[in-house]
């Protein structure tokens, strides 16, 4: 999302626009040009927050197939991030590899991520190639 206000009185709006896109989910980049003048000027609005978009819900077909996929044996790998860091997505992530197999992961640099007494430990996502090689091996880093 870009938006450019060409008023002062625009850019409390454009400004929670901005906001709501960047925190829509998965997560967005959204860019505000304010012109000296636009955000200098008097005459400024407040305006209220917009919440963001609600994400999407997963269709019962993708469910289906994902977890065919986890099932078949084949040596696989789920990679999780954002709100997975927290405790309900980490003990989730935790049975989903219980009853599949699969190595849970978690993506390498998450802005929150729940440790303590009690919740599975999960690695992260390799950065280094060296790490990399550990993950592709099965081998602990």
């Amino acid at each position: 999302m870009v938006r450019r206000s060409a008023t002062t009185a625009e850019v409390g709006a454009d400004a929670a626009a901005a906001v709501a896109a960047a925190r829509a989910h998965p997560g967005r980049v959204a860019t505000l040009i304010l012109p000296a003048d636009a955000s200098w000027g008097d005459g400024g609005l407040p305006v209220a927050s917009v919440p963001p978009p609600s994400p999407a819900a997963v269709t019962g077909t993708t469910v289906k197939a994902i977890a065919e996929v986890l099932r078949s044996g084949e040596p696989a790998a789920l990679l999780a991030g954002g709100p997975a860091g927290r405790e309900a997505g980490l003990r989730a992530l935790s049975r989903i590899a219980a009853a599949t197999g699969v190595r849970p992961l978690i993506e390498t640099f998450p802005a929150r991520l729940e440790r303590g007494a009690g919740l599975p430990a999960i690695d992260r996502l390799a950065y280094l190639a060296e790490q990399a090689v550990a993950h592709s091996t099965g081998s602990p880093m």
